[in-house]
């Protein structure tokens, strides 16, 4: 256990660079992914991503994209599915003031690190944010605002290095 948990430690944890999305307060499971698709595989799933605001997201979404959220994001039922066509649409991080329990475990469980920050309204849609999770920050390349990364407790970072520790 000591020598798995060591090997854990030192699993540098990626820093991801990618376009933002910018999403409202209370941003529900089912308004990110509609449960009419939440039977489908998360590749057949991605395409109907935030289907119930704009068919044209899905097909926007790009690798290594990001998504930004307000308070209470992904609550409601779907965590699960949502989470997978987000992964499947390769959706590299998801930024929030706050998420709904059942989404953040989800998106961790799923590989998808779901980060807390204070501030995240002012990140646009378009922007391109750098996110440096063992540095604890994200930086907003397009406007060179900074923030700090507020749930990086040392379970959070266990959790995150073990699951980028399997791939």
């Amino acid at each position: 256990m000591d020598e798995e948990r060591s090997t854990r430690d030192h699993v540098a944890l990626p820093r991801f660079t990618g376009r933002a999305w910018v999403f409202m307060h209370d941003l529900a499971a089912e308004t990110i992914l509609p449960s009419t698709a939440s039977g489908l595989s998360p590749q057949a799933a991605r395409q109907h991503l935030f289907g119930g605001l704009s068919a044209e997201i899905a097909g926007c979404i790009e690798k290594g994209d990001v998504l930004v959220g307000g308070e209470n994001f992904g609550h409601g039922p779907g965590a699960r599915a949502a989470v997978a066509a987000l992964r499947a649409a390769a959706v590299s991080v998801v930024l929030a003031r706050s998420f709904a329990d059942d989404f953040a475990a989800a998106a961790i469980d799923g590989g998808i690190p779901a980060l807390i920050l204070d501030a995240p309204e002012s990140i646009r849609t378009g922007h391109t944010v750098r996110v440096d999770i063992d540095g604890g920050r994200v930086v907003n390349r397009s406007s060179g605002d900074r923030f700090v990364i507020r749930d990086l407790t040392d379970e959070f970072l266990d959790r995150l290095r073990a699951c980028f520790a399997d791939r």
